[in-house]
This record gives structure tokens, sequence and C-alpha cells, in this order.
């Protein structure tokens, strides 16, 4: 995971003065449409495991999806974060990554950390990863033990919310935006630009990927 993180987040982010794919205007939005195609099409995959699926399903995967798109609406924070708050970041960011289509990523930036974060990486700080890695050790302690008993004493209800938080987090991939400059942490949705027949079908071969490894699985 270390090394993958790494390696993408100088592909996707770049090193500072040489933007990445997902920075620069004339790709961010073809990056975005190929991610939103991966999650749009992953809606099935947990609402075929509910058991004959009812009224009070729809209702709470309505409440997910609700939930998810309002607090990705929520202001970013731009100031320099408290070490007080790596902890915080990282219970939360770590929490994001367990629920299928929410992006720990995301949730950095939205505490404005993610250059913290990222920095400490790619320049070996151990001072505010141990910090960061401490937050998250706390919430796999906390969290997952409470999904794998929700999954199992209510695997119907859980695994709708769980589909509505994936819903509900395609707001964040939205493929065109006011800037696509993820360390400032502006990235309020724009209206449809002109390219987006190369967005559709970027989404397009997004959905296609998705499910092709459903097929090679069930090989």
């Amino acid at each position: 995971m270390a090394a993958a993180y790494w390696l993408v987040s100088r592909l996707l982010i770049g090193p500072e003065g040489n933007p990445g794919i997902l920075l620069r205007e004339t790709t961010a939005p073809l990056c975005y449409g190929l991610f939103s195609g991966l999650v749009a099409v992953s809606l099935r995959e947990p609402w075929r495991r509910i058991d004959a699926p009812q009224r009070e399903h729809l209702a709470f995967a309505g409440a997910g999806a609700v939930a998810t798109f309002v607090v990705l609406g929520l202001p970013f924070a731009t100031s320099t974060p408290a070490g007080w708050m790596l902890p915080v970041g990282g219970a939360l960011a770590l929490t994001a990554m367990l629920l299928p289509g929410v992006s720990g990523s995301l949730v950095l930036v939205m505490l404005g950390q993610y250059a913290t974060i990222a920095g400490a990486v790619h320049d070996l700080r151990l001072a505010p990863l141990l910090w960061f890695g401490s937050g998250g050790l706390v919430a796999a302690l906390v969290v997952v033990p409470r999904l794998q008993r929700l999954l199992i004493e209510r695997p119907g209800r859980t695994l709708a919310v769980l589909t509505g938080v994936m819903a509900g987090s395609l707001r964040a991939l939205w493929p065109w935006k006011a800037s696509y400059d993820v360390r400032a942490g502006d990235l309020s949705p724009q209206f449809v630009g002109e390219n987006w027949p190369e967005v559709a079908l970027a989404a397009l071969l997004g959905g296609i990927l998705v499910l092709a490894l459903e097929r090679l699985s069930r090989r």
C-alpha cells in the first residue's frame, strides 16, 4: 500500500512544480470520469448481495446517499492543521477507506491535511506519519469490529447504507470543477464542459473495467 501510494501520488498529483494528471485541466476530467464509471458500476455489487430488497432497504440507501452528499459539500479547511488534529485525520481517513466509494484522501483534503501527509510521505518525515497512523490504528480497532458485527447481524440494512454511501460519493467525482488542485481544496463543481464525449468514454471504460474484473473473479 505504501509503495502504491507513493507511485500513484507521483503520477496523479506529481511533485512540487510538476503537476500530475489529476491536477491538469486537460487530463483531470478524464481521470474523474474514469473514477465515476468505476464507482457507478460498482454500486451493483453491495446491492445484489441484499436478499430480497424491500422499501426499507431503499430508504436506508437513500439516507446513506443524502448524508454522504451533504458531508462532501461541506467547506474545505485551507489553513495548516494543528499537530493534535493529525490522529483525528488518521481515524477519519481510515474510516472513510473502509466505506466503499469514499476516499480517505478526500477526507484529508476536507480537513486540510492532504498536503501535510503527502509531503511527509515524500520527504520521509516520520513524526507526522506516526501521529497520523496512531489515529488510523484506533479507528481500525473500533470501526472494523463494529462493521463486521453489523454485516453479520443486519446485513441487508448495512449493505443498503453502504450502497447509498457509494452513490453519494459520486458528488466528489464530478469531472468538471472550478479548480483541480486538491491540495488547495477548491473542488467546487462546474457545468459540463465541451470535452464531455471524452469524459463519457472514460466513464464507460471505468464501468467496463469493473465488469471485466467481476467476470474474472467469478471464473
